[in-house]
């Protein structure tokens, strides 16, 4: 290339420089605009005029709340998180972490425990700590506070139990942190239109519905509840309390039970009985007809379905209550005892069940676990807080040996074989065919939503249910120091062992190969999903077994 080319594009480039700056030049001074004294736009708007009641009011911060804080209640609304978090020194993270020391320790910190991501950049690399405000806020609704957190858990609603739950894990250290001073604030004005009960609407289409009910489909509606509440005459209690004899009866009345005093509240003083009109409005939505509740089921929203539901527990007595005539009011005001069914008494459709619960209180350090609740056999990680990972149901169940789930948020033992949540029971036995080309790292993903009950390192505790390490051609119900229901125990008959074919057919439809299980779940449906879940405790073993032929 000669010079003479050189001073051409050199000549080129600067004379294009020359036009540009000469151009900006000349626009500055035809347009020049003063610069504004404040950035942005202002936009009017008309102030919102406040109602008669003044507006919501103001939350009471939790340093006040923490000055009259009752430890002791505390500790027994934490029974909830127990499945899913240690309290002790030194104890063993569960489907969350241990939580001793939590109350300034920082967030997502505990050694040894998976955070999810969202929890972990909440923490700010371990620079945000777990002060009494994060607690509060995050206990009181995870799912809002650290969004993307694993917890499913919906929250504390009831500033006494949250502060509570607080003061206690408070006392969870050596040296526990000194109280917030209380701080000053103004008394907003009290709003009008007072509370009062959720009213239970008499023209409900379930209550239309009862005198044609079908109570054995009730009870197998029911079945979904039985991983929390027991129903036979003289049952013990589980997350809930057992609900033989709860229609027509008082509410919260049941002895040995330890009731949300949201529910005691409701009860009236023994003074309210679970009627179906009550009952109905309980199912239907719990945290509304019963405000506190620890309930965290969203409720049965089928008015055929919860019909059926009432017309089931009704015949749970020795003296049923008869239904209503149709068209007509319920004949015998139905039992208000008991918490409806679950504190619940509702299906499992929504218990919270256990979601991955991350740390402690209310799960994901400090909150009532995702909430947790029991499967049979499953639940879900939750994550810091103390995690009631199973909620206690007011009326809720527990768990078998292997299977999802939710929610929890409420802890129950579960029998024998992990199975993920959220899908439909199906016809078994058409997953075994696929289980030697099955995706193992899909069946490692759906057993997530069992890891809140089940653990799979070998030597593992039991957690909701049991350790499932070496689960393939393992003895049925063979867990030693597994507490299995007796139908779970005798289920495969004499000499059983969880074979491809036998694990198949249980993880389709848990409660209709082991009538009377613990576990809610309904069910794997997708041949390939279960397929892959089942490779997946394959690998659970030293030497895992042959694969089945294809």
């Amino acid at each position: 290339m000669n010079s003479s080319y050189l001073n051409m594009a050199a000549g080129a480039f600067l004379g294009t420089v020359f036009v540009v700056m000469s151009v900006s030049l000349v626009s500055d001074a035809l347009f020049h605009a003063e610069a504004p004294e404040q950035e942005g736009f202002v936009i009017e708007v008309a102030e919102a005029e406040t109602g008669d009641g003044g507006g919501a009011p103001q939350a009471t911060p939790i340093a006040n709340l923490l000055q009259t804080a009752d430890a002791a209640a505390g500790e027994a609304s934490f029974a909830k998180c127990q499945a899913c978090h240690t309290v002790d020194e030194g104890g063993a993270n569960r489907v969350g972490p241990n939580l001793w020391g939590v109350v300034n320790r920082p967030i997502a910190s505990h050694e040894g425990f998976s955070y999810s991501a969202a929890m972990t950049e909440f923490s700010e690399g371990g620079e945000v700590v777990w002060d009494y405000e994060h607690l509060a806020g995050f206990l009181a609704a995870p799912r809002s506070y650290i969004q993307g957190t694993a917890m499913s858990f919906a929250g504390l609603t009831r500033e006494d139990e949250l502060a509570n739950v607080i003061a206690y894990l408070r006392e969870l250290s050596n040296e526990p942190a000194p109280l917030p001073e209380p701080v000053e604030v103004a008394e907003a004005p009290a709003a009008e239109g007072g509370e009062g009960e959720a009213a239970a609407a008499e023209g409900s289409p379930a209550l239309a519905m009862l005198a044609d009910a079908d109570a054995a489909n009730g009870e197998s509606i029911f079945r979904r509840c039985a991983a929390c509440h027991s129903a036979e005459e003289g049952g013990a209690n589980r997350v809930g309390p057992n609900l033989w004899d709860v229609v027509g009866n008082p509410v919260a009345n049941n002895e040995g039970f330890s009731y949300s005093a949201g529910m005691v509240e409701y009860s009236e003083g023994g003074a309210k009985t679970w009627e179906f009109a009550n009952l109905d409005a309980f199912i239907l939505a719990p945290r509304e007809e019963v405000p506190g509740t620890s309930m965290s089921f969203a409720g049965l929203a089928n008015d055929s379905d919860r019909a059926d539901l009432l017309a089931y527990l009704a015949t749970l007595s020795n003296e049923p209550v008869a239904l209503p005539a149709a068209g007509g009011e319920a004949a015998a005001a139905p039992a208000e005892g008991e918490e409806a069914p679950a504190e619940e008494a509702a299906p499992a459709e929504g218990e919270e069940a256990a979601a991955p619960a991350e740390e402690a209180a209310p799960a994901d350090d400090a909150a009532p676990a995702q909430d947790a609740a029991p499967a049979e056999g499953e639940a879900a990680p939750a994550e810091e807080g103390t995690a009631p990972a199973a909620e206690p149901a007011e009326e809720a169940a527990p768990a078998e040996d292997a299977a999802p789930a939710e929610d929890a948020t409420e802890a129950a033992p579960a029998e024998d074989a992990a199975a993920p949540a959220d899908e439909e029971a199906s016809a078994a036995g058409g997953a075994v065919a696929l289980i030697a080309s099955a995706d193992v790292a899909l069946g490692e993903e759906v057993f997530q939503e069992c890891s809140a009950c089940h653990s799979v390192d070998e030597g593992g505790e039991a957690i909701v249910g049991p350790n499932l390490w070496g689960i393939v051609n393992r003895d049925v119900a063979g867990v030693e120091g597994f507490e299995y229901s007796e139908n779970f125990v005798n289920y495969g008959g004499e000499g059983a062992v969880w074979d491809y074919a036998l694990l198949d057919q249980f993880l389709a439809a848990p409660m209709d190969e082991v009538e009377g299980t613990y576990m809610a779940y309904p069910g794997v449906v997708e041949d390939d999903r279960r397929a892959a879940v089942i490779a997946y405790l394959r690998t659970l073993a030293d030497t895992p077994a042959e694969l089945p032929a294809e």
